[in-house]
Formats: C-alpha cells, structure tokens, sequence
C-alpha cells in the first residue's frame, strides 16, 4: 500500500513492494526534533506501522508541490492507519516536507469501528514510535505541532533522559579510562611493596645464613680466658678456650735438701 500524490490530495493505493515499508521522504533539517531514537523520520515510522495490516507492504511516498496526505478510503481503511499514533505521524511527515496535514475527523472518515487512539499491536522489529506521537488530538482537532515539538525538545533537554548514543559512548570511554588508570596504579604500588618486602625478606636470610645462630655462644660460658698483649698492657684480648689450656700437666717441684755442716754430721 502507497501514500501517492495525486493533484492536490494524496490518496491510498494497494501496490505490492519488494521491502514491507518505505519512504523516500526527505524531511527538512528543522524537523529532526521528530526523528526517532533510531533516527528515523516519521515518514519512515509510518509506513512500519502501517506495513503490519497490509501484507504487500506499505510506502510512504514523498508529496508533490501543492499535495497533501488524506486518510484511507473504506476497502482500505484498518486498525493500522486509522490509530491517532499513524495520524500524528502523517502529520508530521507532511509537514517536514513544509506540506498541508488534514483534520483528524477528515483523516478517519472511511475508517467506521477501527478508529481508536492507540496502536492495535506493539510496533514492530526495526523501529521505535517516537514518544511525541502518542500525545491526545489537539482541542482543534488535529495534530497539535506545538505540543509535539515541546514534548520531543524537552524529552531531548531533560537530565532523565537518555543519553544519545555518541555522547554516552564516549562518557563511557573517558569513565572506563579514569577507572582503568586507578586500578593501574593500584596494581603498581602493589607489585612495588611486594618486591621490596620480598627484597628484605632475601637480605634477612643472608644474615642469617652468614651469621647462624648454631654458632653463637657456641663455647663454655665463662671457659675462655684473658691474657695481656706483652706489648700492650692495656689491652687484653680474648682467646678461645683452646689457645689457653695447658697441654702438659703441671709437675711438683723436687723437694730440695740442703748439706747440714760438718759439725752437724754424724761422727
């Protein structure tokens, strides 16, 4: 099924496509307000919803100078195009293409039971129904540009909203380097403590194994003597236990006897 301008009016034709929806719409750089988060236009988002009641697929079709969007006739006309959110979207696609839009009582006059203001099923893969086309009919009764283009803005402007997929990509980039720098240096301080703690560790056992402790004290306590530097009597030194015991025990001196006189000698 088409959009195609025809004069002054755009009428609905059943044509069957290759793709399940289409648009060759090119719609003003000022009303990029009312792209999607897919960024595709409401031409574009039209004809997916739109594709879901016509199995031969659905094209909207760029207007020609002076034309306008009108609504389905009664062989055509479904729950798919007779929703206020395909209104609202037609709408738009109109008037990005600085072209006419129709009232919404003119946009349903074929559509009998079908009208309603919600979509009859969830839009389907491939596209996303911007939130400004599910705003009520104007008091006027007919797409209300105004309010559309203030709810898509301050959606846009609104700290809660979602971040655009550039921006927050590279919010996520600077965020994932901070954090990679701190754990970096973490790791770092970490590794140099531990190399010095195991450097100490190294250098505590050459001490000891230079100086072992089975070695110390290893004498009898109080066994070595002190003897004094013949050329130093004011420096005694300490010898071991064994440069100081007498090797040849020591001997009695003979008992010495004295001759008595001759006048003490027995006669």
């Amino acid at each position: 099924m088409h959009f195609w301008p025809l004069a002054s009016v755009v009428a609905l034709s059943r044509i069957a496509v290759v793709a399940a929806q289409y648009s060759n719409v090119v719609c003003g750089a000022s009303y990029s307000w009312a792209n999607n988060s897919l960024n595709q236009d409401p031409c574009v988002v039209a004809s997916y919803l739109e594709s879901q009641c016509d199995r031969g697929g659905f094209t909207v079709a760029a207007l020609s100078p002076n034309a306008h969007y009108i609504g389905p006739n009664a062989s055509e006309a479904t729950p798919c195009q007779c929703n206020a959110v395909v209104y609202s979207l037609m709408c738009a696609c109109a008037a990005c293409q600085d072209a006419q839009y129709v009232s919404w009582g003119s946009w349903t006059t074929n559509c009998g039971s079908n009208i309603s203001d919600g979509l009859p099923s969830p839009p389907p893969l491939g596209t996303v129904v911007p939130s400004w086309a599910y705003l009520s009919i104007g008091n006027d009764g007919s797409w209300n540009a105004t309010a559309a283009y203030e709810s898509a803005t301050a959606r846009q402007l609104s700290p809660t909203a979602s971040t655009p997929p550039a921006l927050s990509s590279e919010t996520d980039k600077i965020g994932a380097a901070s954090i990679g720098g701190g754990v970096g240096v973490f790791l770092l301080a970490y590794v140099v403590v531990l190399w010095m703690c195991r450097r100490r560790q190294k250098r505590n056992q050459k001490r000891v194994e230079s100086f072992p402790f089975s070695q110390l004290g290893s004498g009898i306590r109080g066994s070595s003597t002190v003897f004094y530097d013949p050329d130093d009597h004011h420096a005694p030194q300490r010898t071991s236990l064994s440069s100081t015991v007498a090797t040849t025990p020591p001997t009695t001196p003979p008992p010495v006897y004295q001759q008595c006189p001759d006048k003490y000698a027995d006669v």
